[in-house]
């Protein structure tokens, strides 16, 4: 890019997006070895150029009807985060608060205490990096709910499915056999196919995949 071209550019200044978004668009400017600054300024000359900004057609609002279930969704994660908050430390006025923030996104204040009670990612969630405990919920959730085994390439196609990379459900594994609470997650094959399992026991021998 020339220098005249760059006195050109406009700069929009702390502009917010997701972790997820965040880190696949530093991680792609790192493997093209461009600057993360006008890499993301490319990124969004394409999408206007596509006219993914705009509302003006069918497939344009489906997309941003798929942005607003997603803001739901996030909504409602910091509701059960703030949930986490209230079991930690229980107060009437926490219970007040917690009851306006259930009502605000459409659920229900006992539903949510429950659910939070039961999920053994709480403690993480409420100390951890939000995204991290996100995506090793979602690993553990898959395991358990198969018999506690896959196949790495079903777990991967999985992943693409939820928009996570083959990297971070590597490093998500990592991140989940790194906690001693929780149980480990060893890689074994099976004749040509590599297998994830979920062991509650420590120790026995692991191989790497």
């Amino acid at each position: 890019m020339s220098s005249d071209n760059q006195k050109n550019l406009k700069s929009l200044s702390y502009v917010k997006c997701q972790d997820i978004t965040h880190e696949e668009l530093m991680g792609e400017a790192t493997n093209r070895g461009a600057n993360p600054t006008y890499f993301v300024g490319w990124v969004l000359d394409e999408a206007v150029a596509q006219g993914i900004h705009k509302l003006d057609n069918k497939e344009r609002s489906i997309f941003w009807k798929s942005r607003q279930l997603r803001q739901i969704k996030e909504n409602r994660d910091y509701v059960r985060k703030a949930a986490i908050g209230y079991l930690i430390d229980p107060t009437d006025e926490g219970a007040e608060v917690l009851a306006d923030m259930c009502e605000s996104v459409g659920l229900g204040l006992d539903e949510v205490l429950e659910d939070t009670k039961d999920d053994r990612f709480s403690a993480m969630k409420a100390t951890q990096d939000s995204v991290n405990v996100e995506r090793a919920d979602w690993l553990y959730r898959l395991l358990a709910e198969n018999g506690g085994e896959l196949t790495v390439k079903y777990i991967y196609a999985k992943a693409g499915e939820a928009e996570y990379s083959k990297d971070m459900v590597t490093h998500t594994r990592k991140y989940i056999n790194g906690d001693s609470n929780m149980p480990s997650i060893v890689s074994v094959k099976h004749g040509k196919e590599w297998i994830w399992q979920l062991r509650k026991e420590e120790g026995g021998d692991e191989q790497l995949n």
